[in-house]
């Protein structure tokens, strides 16, 4: 607008109100400018609603956008936690331990038991020998 002025003289404004003043009337020009400003007024009105809408969408959006961020967040905490702990616990010697103790548990034995009996009878010395020393 200020381009368009600057390049209008005195002269060519005094000459545009002349023919406004010729072809709409002189009790006219009042109401046409009443209607040019509340129409302005409109229109800025309407635009001011616009941005009203168009930022209150954008801070719902932000809003979602914030809870979504600190969820996710918050989630990767977690995450970073149940790694460590799995790293703990898998690079620990007593879980290794338990899990070779796990799997002797269930595998098949390879013979049969000896019996405690058999055991305890090869470490008491027989009857003979001990007659033999004493003499």
């Amino acid at each position: 607008m200020l381009l368009f002025l600057e390049s209008i003289g005195t002269m060519e404004v005094i000459l545009i109100m002349l023919v406004i003043l010729m072809f709409f009337g002189s009790k006219s020009i009042p109401d046409i400018s009443r209607t040019i400003g509340r129409t302005m007024r409109d229109v800025r009105d309407a635009t001011q609603g616009i941005k009203d809408e168009i930022n209150k969408s954008t801070q719902e959006m932000k809003g979602e956008f914030d809870e979504t961020r600190a969820k996710f967040r918050n989630e990767l905490d977690i995450s970073k936690h149940i790694d460590e702990v799995k790293s703990s616990v898998n690079g620990s010697s007593t879980v290794d331990e338990l899990k070779q103790i796990r799997t002797d548990l269930n595998a098949e034995p390879t013979s049969a038991p000896t019996p405690i009996k058999e055991i305890v009878e090869e470490k008491t010395p027989t009857e003979g020998r001990e007659h033999s020393e004493k003499v």
